[in-house]
């Protein structure tokens, strides 16, 4: 069978995504603890950041290791390979990584809302979060489902339609965040000037009273 890469290069790569998906497991797993032992960190702000770690967890712990596991026996034939190792593995990396994008997503929308109205965000009831939070891992679900439903040995959804489903899903949620940040930095700069207007004419007055 001819391979797209060498043995060689195949197991740099499997080295490579080894030490990212450790790299991704110790940080999060710092997160998350950091969280569980602290008390001032029990607060309804953080619950999307550790929402964010357990998604980026999932993807370090799960959908990496079954991916090394799936080019190390499909492409060089280190071992056997179950038919339904690369769909599954798929679906599994699709809903990890889509539900870290999302909660980035939340995250990006929660800031630009305390920049807008910072008392209406101190009001927001700890069942707001969770009612996100919950929507988030639906939904994402929903896409590893679809993912895994697409694929030609289960045929059960039209592929095309579930890629673009997908994809406009990215597509909005890039925009989002972008957006989202754009109008925080614009507000941010706006309060910046609007203090150093108010510095200078300070200024001018304290000079004009030592005058």
């Amino acid at each position: 069978m001819t391979t797209l890469i060498s043995e060689k290069e195949n197991r740099a790569w499997c080295v490579v995504y080894g030490l990212e998906s450790a790299a991704i497991i110790i940080g999060n797993i710092l997160i998350i603890a950091a969280f569980a032992i602290t008390k001032s960190l029990h607060r309804k702000t953080y619950l999307l950041l550790i929402s964010l770690a357990v998604a980026d967890l999932l993807v370090g712990a799960v959908a990496i290791p079954m991916f090394i596991h799936y080019i190390g026996g499909s492409v060089t034939n280190w071992w056997d390979v179950d038919d339904h190792v690369q769909p599954a593995q798929t679906a599994i990396e699709i809903f990890a990584s889509y539900a870290s994008i999302f909660f980035l997503v939340a995250i990006a929308l929660e800031r630009l809302y305390a920049a807008l109205s910072p008392v209406g965000h101190d009001n927001l009831k700890p069942i707001v979060y969770y009612i996100v939070i919950t929507s988030i891992w639906l939904l994402s679900v929903l896409l590893g489902v679809l993912s895994f439903l697409r694929e030609k040995h289960v045929g059960a959804a039209d592929n095309e339609g579930v890629f673009l489903f997908i994809m406009i899903l990215l597509a909005l949620s890039m925009i989002t965040i972008v957006v989202a940040y754009s109008v925080i930095a614009c507000i941010l700069l706006g309060a910046r000037n609007k203090s150093d207007d108010f510095q200078k004419r300070m200024a001018l007055e304290d000079g004009f009273i030592g005058a």
